[in-house]
């Protein structure tokens, strides 16, 4: 994964790169990397991960031996270490020291992932352990399912084994955090593994939500594709109703989700080719029509949507050429 996430006032920064310990909260950066393209929400920020010396990490490791201090350890060891535990990219933050105490306390933080204690990070209201408990919820699961030798890797709805009727039972916890949490994209994400079955409980959260990231993840979890349906042909139908979900964004009276909604159509041609969207004409007369809105925002991020409308037609133009040159 080589795109760019935003740091700070003109800053960049991409997997791979060095920067300093302050410059940004490792866990947020961490979970835009592991979220699927676009599909964070806006308000899927966490707070800044304290840096931790060694004996914060001898102290937290005691801790995690008793069962009343195990959660509050693991959130701020997963914090510290969170490109580490989430085994998210290659940035390096700091000197080969620091590197070594964020592998360490990475170890430390996947100590502890049995069902119970994921069940009640599950339950926690603190983001950092959901974020955990997610991620950990996830590895469970799949753990059960390949002990299961399932083909593909899926939940099947009936004749589960022990440990995969155990892990299923925490998805009403997993509902809840779809609903609610700013980590709900995860939450999201993690239903999908059990097939069709929350399909309608997916669905049924798209009119209520907000941010276009997460109505274009739930508009593709939630739409299935027939034996006689081509790929493209799935992705024609998440589009048309993504791009009608667009205009109810587009039109609130809420700024704050007319600019997301822009900013998320601007950048759509940076994402991965299956989540590059094709608008529809209803949505582009909308960017025009804020162009000449009121709000200085609206104007400049519709400026942003349109130029991010034009760079995505380029490089579908530039993919048919050469589609056409390949014999």
């Amino acid at each position: 994964m080589n795109r760019d996430l935003p740091v700070g006032t003109g800053q960049r920064l991409t997997t791979g790169t060095k920067v300093k310990r302050s410059a940004v909260s490792l866990l947020t950066l961490a979970v835009a990397l592991v979220a699927t393209a676009r599909g964070a929400p806006r308000d899927a920020a966490l707070p800044q991960a304290a840096p931790l010396t060694e004996a914060d990490i001898d102290r937290l490791e005691a801790e995690l031996t008793d069962p009343e201090k195990r959660l509050p350890a693991i959130a701020a060891l997963a914090a510290f270490s969170s490109f580490k535990l989430y085994k998210v990219g290659s940035v390096i933050f700091g000197d080969e020291e620091s590197e070594a105490l964020r592998e360490r306390a990475a170890m430390l933080a996947c100590r502890h992932r049995d069902l119970e204690t994921v069940r009640r990070a599950l339950d926690s209201e603190d983001v950092r352990l959901q974020t955990w408990g997610l991620w950990f919820w996830r590895g469970g699961i799949y753990e059960a399912i390949r002990a299961a030798e399932r083909v593909p890797l899926t939940l099947p709805r009936e004749d589960r084994t022990r440990e995969e009727t155990a892990w299923h039972a925490l998805t009403p916890k997993l509902r809840r955090l779809a609903q609610q949490s700013p980590m709900r994209h995860l939450a999201v994400q993690a239903l999908t593994i059990c097939g069709e079955e929350n399909q309608e409980f997916l669905r049924s959260l798209i009119p209520q939500e907000t941010s276009a990231g997460m109505i274009l993840q739930l508009c593709d979890a939630t739409i299935t594709r027939t034996n006689e349906e081509t790929l493209n042909g799935r992705y024609e139908a998440r589009d048309r109703r993504f791009n009608q979900e667009l205009q109810r964004l587009l039109t609130s009276t809420d700024a704050e989700v007319r600019h997301e909604a822009l900013a998320n159509i601007a950048m759509t041609w940076n994402s991965a080719e299956m989540w590059q969207t094709h608008f529809s004409s209803p949505v582009l007369a909308l960017v025009a029509k804020l162009r000449n809105s009121e709000d200085a925002e609206d104007r400049r991020l519709a400026n942003w949507a349109k130029e991010g409308v034009e760079k995505l037609a380029k490089q579908r133009l530039e993919k048919r050429r050469e589609q056409r040159r390949v014999p």
